[in-house]
C-alpha cells in the first residue's frame, strides 16, 4: 500500500513512517502530496529533512499542516543545507495557535537558507500586507531564490506594492506566480518587467515556468547531444536514461519471454541511454535545429518522434517498420487555451510534432502522442494532448480543415512514447541476453547453492533436537514463572484496590479544592468589581481636579497679562514723570537767571538813582 493510500484508509502516520522514510534516506525527492500527515507528521518529516544530506525536493501539498507544523518545518529549513524546492500549497499555514509567529519564523529560515531555490505557497491562506512583508523579507535576504509561487492568496493591492519593492531590489528572482492575488494591473505589469530584466541579466542560464531542480536533467543538458559532447551533470543527479532504467526496468518488460527472464543490468542501462541519445539527436535533426517553445509539463518530458532510424543494438542492425514522416504546412489562426490569435501564423506538421510559427519564430509546439483530435465544423480543429493546454487551429475552408484533422489523427495514431518503443517490435526482445561466461558463473552459483542446501538439511535434525530440549527447559521455567506471576497478580490486585481507595480520597479532596477555588474566584471577582468602581470614582475626581486646575491656570494667565499691562503703563508714567521733572528743573534754572538779571537791573537802577545830577 502506498503512503497516500494508507492515509486515505485512516491508518495513523506512525505505522508506515519509519519504513517509508528509511527507504527514502538517499533519495533526492520526498513527495507526500495529499497524505494528510497533519502537524504531528510534519514534525517527523521536519526531523528527517533536517538530518538528510540528500533531500532536495520536499512536496507537502495538501497535508493539513497549520502554523504548529510550520514552526517545525522552519527549524528543518534552517538546518538543511541541500533542500532546493519546498512545496506547501493547499495548507492553511497561518491558522492555528502560532499564527503569524510561525510565518515569521518560516520566512526568517527561508531568508537564511543557503540552498532554497523554489518556494510554492499557493492556496496557503496568506492575506494582507502583514503576511506580504514576511514574504518580502525572503526576497530581500535570499538572493538565490529563483522561483516563487504565491497564486490564489488574497494579498491585495497594497501588498502588491510591498512585493514590487522587494522584487525591484533583487536580481535573482526569475519567475513569480501571482494569479488570483488581487494585485493591481499596473503592479503586475511592473513585476513582469522586473522578472524579464532579471532573466536577461543572467542570460540563457535562467528558466521560467516550473522549477527544474538539479536532480532533473534540464533542457540545457539535453541540448548537449546536438554537438556530440558530454555535459557535466549536477552532483547527485541522474540522466533521463538512468531515471527511466530505475522507473521502467526492461527486465520486467521481457519477463514473460522464454529464455529472457534474466538480463544484464549494465547492458540494459547502456541500451536505454543509447536510445535516449538517439531520440534526442533525431529530434534536433528533424526539427531543423529549431528550439521549439514546448508547452511544459511540471515534469520535464522527452519528445517522442514518429520516424525511427536504424538502431545498432549490440551489433544487430534493426530497421523499424514505421511509416515515413509526413509533413504538412499552411497558414492558420490558432488558439492556445484562450482567444484566437488575431494574426495569421504558419502551422507545420512534422511527424507527430505540430509546430506553430509566426514571422519565422516558434510560438508553440505540441507532441501528438496520445493526443485527441476533433474536427468541428466549419473550419476548426481541436487538439488536446496530455500535459499541454487545449490547442485549436482555424483554417480557411472546410476541406482544408478536414485534411488537417485527418493528418493529425493519423500522426497521433502512429506516435509512440518511450515505453511503447521499448516494448514494441522496434526494439528486439532479446535486449541483453546472458553471455556464456555469465551462464557458467550462474551454473557454478547453482551448484554451490545445492551443496549448501544439503549441508543445511544435515544440520537441520541436530538443530531440531537441540531446540526441542531448549524448549522443554524453557517450558519448565515458564511454568514456574507463571506461578510466580499469579502470586504477583494477587498482590497487584490488592495494591490496585488500595490505589482505588486512595484515588477516591484524592477525588474527594479535589472536589473540595475545586469548591474552595470557585469560592476564592467569586471573592476575587467581587474584589475586582469593587476595585474597578473605586478606580472609576478616582478617575472622575481626577478629571474634576484636572478641569479646576486648567481653570486656575487660565485665570493665572489672565492675571499675568494684566500685570504685564500694568507694568508697561507704570513704565510709561515713570518716563513721563521724569520728563516733567527735567522740564521743572529747566524752568527753575530759567527763573533763577531771570531773577539774577532782575537783581542786576535793580542794582543798576539804584546806582543810577544815587548818582548826582549834573
Amino acid at each position: 500500500m502506498s503512503l497516500s493510500k494508507s492515509f486515505a484508509c485512516g491508518h495513523p502516520f506512525t505505522r508506515c513512517y519509519s519504513t517509508f522514510l528509511k527507504a527514502q534516506e538517499e533519495s533526492p525527492t520526498l513527495v507526500l502530496a495529499h497524505a494528510r500527515i497533519g502537524d504531528e507528521g510534519a514534525r517527523e518529516i521536519a526531523e528527517f529533512a533536517s538530518k538528510s544530506v540528500h533531500l532536495r525536493l520536499l512536496d507537502l501539498t495538501g497535508c493539513g499542516i497549520t502554523s504548529t507544523g510550520m514552526l517545525q518545518i522552519a527549524e528543518a529549513l534552517q538546518c538543511s543545507l541541500t533542500l532546493e524546492s519546498l512545496i506547501l500549497r493547499h495548507n492553511e499555514i497561518t491558522s492555528g495557535p502560532a499564527g503569524e509567529e510561525a510565518l515569521a519564523s518560516f520566512c526568517q529560515a527561508a531568508q537564511n537558507s543557503p540552498s532554497l531555490r523554489h518556494l510554492d505557497l499557493r492556496y496557503t491562506g496568506l492575506c494582507g500586507e502583514a503576511a506580504t512583508l514576511h514574504i518580502a523579507s525572503i526576497l530581500e535576504g535570499n538572493g538565490a531564490l529563483s522561483h516563487l509561487e504565491l497564486s490564489w492568496n488574497p494579498l491585495g493591492a497594497s501588498a502588491g506594492q510591498v512585493l514590487l519593492k522587494s522584487i525591484r531590489a533583487t536580481s535573482g528572482l526569475f519567475d513569480c506566480q501571482l494569479s488570483g492575488c488581487r494585485l493591481a494591473d499596473e503592479t503586475m505589469q511592473e513585476i513582469a518587467e522586473l522578472l524579464v530584466r532579471n532573466r536577461r541579466a543572467h542570460g540563457e542560464k535562467t528558466s521560467v515556468g516550473p522549477y527544474k531542480g538539479s536532480w532533473i536533467r534540464n533542457d540545457a543538458a539535453l541540448e548537449g547531444f546536438s554537438d556530440g559532447k558530454e555535459r557535466a551533470m549536477p552532483p547527485g543527479s541522474r540522466s533521463q536514461g538512468q531515471a527511466a532504467a530505475a522507473n521502467y526496468p526492461l527486465r520486467f518488460a521481457v519477463a514473460n519471454i522464454p529464455g529472457n527472464t534474466v538480463v544484464s543490468d549494465a547492458k540494459t542501462e547502456e541500451l536505454v541511454e543509447r536510445l535516449f541519445d538517439w531520440r534526442q539527436k533525431f529530434l534536433l535533426e528533424s526539427s531543423g535545429n529549431d528550439k521549439a517553445a514546448r508547452v511544459h509539463d511540471p515534469v520535464s518530458s522527452m519528445v517522442a518522434a514518429v520516424a525511427v532510424p536504424p538502431l545498432d543494438l549490440g551489433g544487430m542492425n534493426v530497421t523499424p517498420a514505421l511509416a515515413p514522416i509526413e509533413t504538412l504546412g499552411g497558414e492558420v489562426t490558432y488558439k492556445l487555451g484562450g482567444m484566437f490569435w488575431p494574426a495569421r501564423c504558419f502551422a507545420r506538421l512534422h511527424g507527430d510534432l505540430l509546430l506553430i510559427q509566426r514571422k519565422g519564430k516558434q510560438q508553440a509546439a505540441v507532441v501528438l502522442h496520445a493526443a485527441t483530435v476533433e474536427f468541428r465544423a466549419p473550419t476548426t480543429v481541436r487538439i488536446e494532448a496530455p500535459g499541454s493546454p487545449l490547442l485549436a487551429i482555424q483554417l480557411d475552408t472546410a476541406e482544408e480543415a478536414e485534411r488537417w484533422a485527418l493528418a493529425l489523427k493519423q500522426a497521433a495514431k502512429r506516435s509512440k512514447g518511450l515505453k511503447d518503443l521499448l516494448s514494441s517490435d522496434v526494439v528486439p526482445l532479446m535486449l541483453s541476453p546472458r553471455s556464456e561466461q555469465e551462464e557458467q558463473e550462474a551454473e557454478e552459483r547453482l551448484q554451490s547453492l545445492r551443496v549448501r542446501i544439503s549441508e543445511i538439511e544435515a544440520e537441520k535434525d541436530s538443530t531440531v533436537k537441540e531446540v526441542k530440549q531448549e524448549l522443554e527447559a524453557q517450558l519448565v521455567e515458564a511454568e514456574a514463572a507463571v506461578k510466580e506471576a499469579l502470586k504477583e497478580a494477587d498482590s497487584a490486585v490488592c495494591a490496585r484496590r488500595e490505589a482505588e481507595q486512595r484515588a477516591h480520597l484524592a477525588e474527594q479532596a479535589t472536589k473540595t479544592a475545586e469548591a474552595e477555588h470557585q469560592r476564592h474566584c467569586k471573592e476575587l471577582e467581587a474584589a475586582q468589581d469593587q476595585l474597578q468602581e473605586e478606580l472609576r470614582e478616582m478617575r472622575q475626581k481626577l478629571d474634576l481636579e484636572i478641569a479646576s486646575r486648567k481653570e486656575v491656570e487660565s485665570k493665572l494667565e489672565l492675571r499675568d497679562e494684566e500685570l504685564a499691562t500694568a507694568k508697561s503703563d507704570l513704565e510709561s508714567l515713570t518716563d513721563a514723570h521724569e520728563a516733567q521733572i527735567k522740564l521743572g528743573q529747566e524752568h527753575a534754572n530759567k527763573l533763577d537767571e531771570q531773577r539774577r538779571s532782575l537783581e542786576a537791573l535793580e542794582a543798576e537802577k539804584q546806582s543810577l538813582l544815587h548818582q548826582p545830577r549834573a
